[in-house]
């Protein structure tokens, strides 16, 4: 991938571990995997648990999530996760955690925002979350689509699209139409047939990707 950067050693040791584990769990493949320069916020469908720790082995940047901020009052795991995620209060609008999530992109973090807010089987509607926080930041959303199932001898697929730019000021009805567009270009990928593939773990003969 076309972005990588010199990684603290804690990323690049559970980077290495989770892509041990998921080139062990199933076949991970990628198509059009080249990143934009800097900051961006990263946008696919979450239909996993598992969708973060992916990000985290195939993006060769530092990255932060949005995490629930009740997950934050567990002693170990809220540890954990204050270090990789911005607490947000879902279900109503949380100013400060737009205001953190503004900070992280300009600090050169790479923004994970699952745009539909949870998890769900098939692709539900988006919120607004990653067009603003784009917008406010000055950078693009990169919009992709996982594809598969987590299961031993099966493969994921992760499609990039092309990065998704927003002026800085959005009106609501910007902020609904960049939305729409970027659940549209994502339901895209997901239904696109496969084309050329990278391989997360060396296969058969198949390339290492990242």
């Amino acid at each position: 991938m076309r972005g990588t950067e010199r990684l603290p050693l804690v990323y690049r040791c559970a980077r290495f571990l989770l892509r041990l584990y998921l080139g062990g769990l199933c076949r991970v493949r990628l198509e059009n995997p080249v990143l934009p320069q800097g900051a961006f916020v990263v946008s696919m469908n979450h239909r996993s648990a598992l969708d973060m720790f992916l990000y985290v082995a195939i993006l060769p940047r530092r990255l932060k999530f949005l995490a629930k901020r009740e997950l934050l009052q567990y002693p170990v795991l809220g540890r954990i996760l204050r270090r990789w995620c911005v607490p947000v209060n879902r279900g109503a609008y949380d100013r400060r955690a737009l205001a953190a999530c503004v900070e992280a992109l300009r600090a050169g973090f790479v923004l994970s925002v699952f745009p539909e807010g949870t998890r769900h089987a098939a692709l539900a509607a988006g919120r607004g979350g990653a067009v603003l926080m784009a917008a406010h930041a000055g950078v693009p959303v990169l919009p992709g689509a996982i594809v598969g199932r987590y299961r031993p001898f099966t493969s994921i697929t992760v499609r990039f699209g092309q990065p998704m730019y927003f002026p800085p000021h959005l009106s609501r009805e910007e902020r609904l139409e960049g939305t729409d567009r970027l659940m549209d270009t994502i339901r895209c990928l997901a239904e696109a047939p496969a084309n050329s593939r990278r391989h997360l773990a060396k296969r058969g003969g198949h390339t290492r990707a990242g």
